[in-house]
């Protein structure tokens, strides 16, 4: 063992001096410092006896004490409390040149359809983060910008 851990094991060992209880005294100041400590003791009990609990837990006693009593009949059960009917939210639908709907208006929100390749909607995403859908140019617009020399359109 070296000699940090012996060190350490006779610092273990050591056991505290015990320190002897003084003598009684008989005399006039013993008697003085008897009733001293009595009169600190009443003086600490009463007060203890006189002290408010603090105010959360006086607010758990007093909730505990005038608890009602649990109803023991089903007649004595307060109404069941009725869920408030759904308000009605207007909807309305905004539609591309296809005649497709495009755009969800509901209540504040407002939501852009987004569609897959064959043009069927998969999703519907809040217009203020859903990207642009790519527009899509109607067929009767293609031919309509084909020029034709002389032929009505």
């Amino acid at each position: 063992m070296n000699h940090k851990l012996s060190a350490l094991a006779r610092r273990m060992n050591l056991t505290p001096e015990k320190i002897p209880a003084p003598a009684p005294e008989s005399g006039l100041g013993a008697q003085i410092e008897q009733l001293i400590a009595q009169a600190v003791e009443e003086r600490v009990s009463s007060a203890l006896d006189e002290r408010q609990q603090p105010a959360h837990i006086q607010r758990l006693l007093d909730r505990q004490f005038s608890k009602p009593s649990m109803p023991t009949d089903y007649r004595e059960l307060p109404p069941v409390a009725r869920t408030p009917a759904p308000k009605a939210v207007d909807m309305i639908f905004q539609r591309d040149e296809l005649g497709r709907i495009a755009l969800v208006d509901v209540g504040f929100m407002q939501w852009r359809v987004q569609r897959n390749e064959v043009g069927q909607i998969v999703r519907m995403v809040p217009a203020d983060i859903a990207p642009m859908p790519p527009a899509i140019e109607p067929p009767f617009l293609a031919k309509a910008r084909q020029y034709r020399n002389g032929e009505p359109r």
